[in-house]
């Protein structure tokens, strides 16, 4: 999750359109509704009617990618968006925010995903909010409003979305944007439960560089979720939040499924520093008993190697009856065998009963 910034001394904001930097063929949906009736158009960017603000319909439009600077350049000097806000769309990888000015909310969120086994992707949503529009704006990936562009459809009349105002909209979209977050939780849950069964059974079968990318990996995952709780709080805000009361009621329930998010990453990542704790406490274990067994048989030799050496000193006994008489024993060798065995014997029995082993 790295943040794609402007050169430093740049002009803050996107550069306007002109003729050398014009604005390329890109593709939105536009989805206006209300009670009555639904319509939904694919439109070239350029091509998008600017905001009228005395039509009583809710104007959605949805991005199916990240757009190029120029062309989210001129969309915003007609639609009135802010600059900085435009900036932010556009270096991906921002800090979750909400900004409420000139009777405009815009929000980013971080939305995970979990590509396989052990890879986050972290990709950017971006929202702005107005008197009669919602704008959803996305990096590249897999589908997200799906689900809420269906509700739109199959509400009717009936439909809660279809029934309330943009602000509404822009709650089920964030909701949505909020709710990713469960699966990759509850399948790194999954991950870490199979690792530390794994980890019991045969440490061999669980590297250090699996709980290291973990760690790194729930690292990411809380950069980038934890400050989504902030970036939610101004939109409770009864002085100053966009939301209706009615939706602020809903919006506190999107919170509660962040925080639930964010304390499930906080109990992971206490878990993953658990299992590398264990992982290593488990192989100073086994490197402790490989270190006893060592330590024993250097033991066990020394008394050994003691006897052997002595006896393998080379004194004549013909010059001196003091030089090891033992040599001219007819059983001294298999004496000393024995004497070997029996000392050896004996301290493993020692051993044994003190425990060492």
């Amino acid at each position: 999750m790295r943040a794609r910034y402007a050169k430093p001394g740049t002009s803050p904001g996107l550069e306007a359109v002109t003729e050398e930097k014009p604005a390329l063929e890109f593709k939105v949906v536009v989805i206006s509704y209300d009670k009555d009736q639904l319509t939904e158009t694919e439109l070239p960017l350029t091509e998008v009617p600017a905001p009228d603000p005395a039509d009583r319909r809710v104007t959605w439009i949805r991005f199916p990618a990240m757009p190029d600077a120029a062309s989210l350049a001129h969309f915003g000097d007609r639609w009135n968006l802010h600059p900085l806000d435009l900036e932010d769309v556009i270096n991906t990888g921002q800090r979750p925010k909400t900004e409420i000015r000139d009777g405009q909310t815009f929000t980013i969120l971080q939305v995970p995903a979990l590509e396989d086994e052990l890879s986050i992707r972290v990709r950017q949503v971006c929202l702005f909010l107005g008197p009669n529009y919602v704008i959803s704006i996305r990096e590249d990936g897999p589908p997200m409003f799906d689900r809420v562009l269906n509700r739109l459809h199959t509400g009717g009349r009936s439909g809660r979305i279809r029934g309330s105002g943009p602000d509404y909209l822009f709650y089920s979209l964030l909701d949505a944007t909020v709710d990713h977050g469960f699966p990759v939780v509850e399948a790194l849950n999954d991950f870490v439960e199979d690792l530390e069964g794994e980890l019991l059974e045969n440490a061999d079968a669980v590297s250090l560089d699996t709980l290291h990318r973990l760690r790194r990996d729930l690292t990411t995952l809380r950069r980038s979720q934890w400050p989504a709780r902030d970036a939610l709080d101004p939109l409770l805000n009864e002085a100053h939040s966009p939301l209706s009361k009615k939706v602020r009621g809903f919006m506190r329930d999107c919170l509660d499924h962040q925080m639930h998010v964010n304390e499930s990453i906080e109990v992971l990542k206490e878990n993953a520093i658990g299992l590398q704790e264990l992982f290593l406490s488990v192989q100073g274990h086994r490197l402790n008993d490989v270190m006893k067994v060592l330590t024993i048989i250097a033991t066990i030799f020394i008394p050994l190697s003691f006897f052997t050496g002595l006896y393998g000193m080379n004194f004549n006994t013909d010059i001196s009856p003091w030089n090891m008489p033992e040599l001219n024993t007819r059983y001294g060798y298999p004496a000393l065998l024995l004497l070997l065995v029996g000392v050896a014997s004996g301290m493993l029995v020692f051993f044994k009963r003190r425990g060492w082993f």
